[in-house]
C-alpha cells in the first residue's frame, strides 16, 4: 500500500504544483470513505473542460509513460488517459468537463492517508454517484460499504422506504446483466428493501450519507432497522 500511496502522491503533487483542478476517485477514494479493499491503480478526475483538453494531455505525456498507443488521440477520443507513474503503477486520468465533475472537484477535500501523504479526494456523496453510474456488481458492494462506514456521522437518520429494489442483494454474486438501472423500481423476487435517505446531523446539518440517492442497505446499518 505504501508504494500505491507514493504513486497517488506523485500524481496529486503533479496536479497541485500546476494549480490544476482535480480530485482522486475510485479505489483510493474508497479507502477514505468505504470498506477497504485491494486496489492496484490511481484514478483521478482532472477538470479540463471541453476544448481545452489538449494542453493537459500534452503536459502529462511529456512527464509520464502512456499505456496505450497514440495516447493523445486515445485520450481526446475517450476522455481518459492511461499512464504509468514513476512508481510503476497505472493511473487513469479522466478528462472532466461535465457540471457534475466540476462540482465533484469543487467539493473535494484533502485527506491524510499517512503522516506524509495528503491527497485531494472526492466526497463520499460524489463517490456514491460515480459508482452508481458505473453500476457494476462490485460498485453496489462499495456503495453499501460507504453507507455502513459513514453512518457514524449521523446523529439522526430518517429513511423513507421506497419500492423494494429490483436489483440483487448487495454482497452476493450477481451477473452484471442482472443489475438494473437505479429507479424506484417495482417488487423484486427477493423483496429487498431500498431506502431514500434524508439524513441530518444535530440541528439540521447534512450528514455524510448521500441525500436523495437511493442506497441499498443491509441489516447491519442502523437505519435499516430503525426505519425499515
Amino acid at each position: 500500500m505504501a508504494d500505491l500511496l507514493d504513486a497517488a502522491r506523485e500524481i496529486d503533487d503533479y496536479c497541485r504544483r500546476r494549480e490544476w483542478r482535480y480530485c482522486i476517485i475510485g479505489g483510493m477514494a474508497l479507502l477514505r470513505w468505504g470498506e477497504q479493499r485491494m486496489t492496484k491503480d490511481v484514478d483521478i478526475t482532472l477538470l479540463t473542460g471541453f476544448g481545452g483538453e489538449e494542453r493537459f494531455v500534452r503536459a502529462l505525456l511529456s512527464d509520464f509513460e502512456p499505456l496505450v498507443p497514440n495516447a493523445a488521440d486515445f485520450a481526446l477520443r475517450n476522455r481518459v488517459l492511461p499512464l504509468r507513474t514513476k512508481a510503476g503503477f497505472k493511473a487513469d486520468i479522466a478528462l472532466g468537463a461535465l457540471p457534475f465533475e466540476e462540482q465533484a472537484v469543487t467539493r473535494a477535500t484533502d485527506y491524510a492517508f499517512a503522516e506524509d501523504v495528503s491527497l485531494r479526494v472526492c466526497s463520499a456523496e460524489d463517490l456514491v454517484v460515480m459508482k452508481a453510474f458505473a453500476a457494476r456488481p462490485q460498485d453496489w458492494i462499495d456503495i453499501e460499504g460507504i453507507a455502513i462506514r459513514q453512518h457514524g456521522a449521523c446523529a439522526k437518520c430518517c429513511a423513507r422506504r421506497v419500492h423494494p429494489a429490483t436489483r440483487p442483494r448487495v454482497g452476493t454474486a450477481a451477473r452484471e446483466s442482472e443489475v438494473p438501472a437505479i429507479d424506484e423500481g417495482s417488487r423484486g423476487a427477493r423483496g429487498d428493501k431500498q431506502f431514500d435517505f434524508d439524513c441530518t446531523v444535530g440541528k439540521g446539518k447534512p450528514c455524510s450519507l448521500p441525500s436523495r440517492a437511493k442506497v441499498r442497505l443491509s441489516s447491519r446499518h442502523p437505519c435499516a432497522a430503525d426505519c425499515g
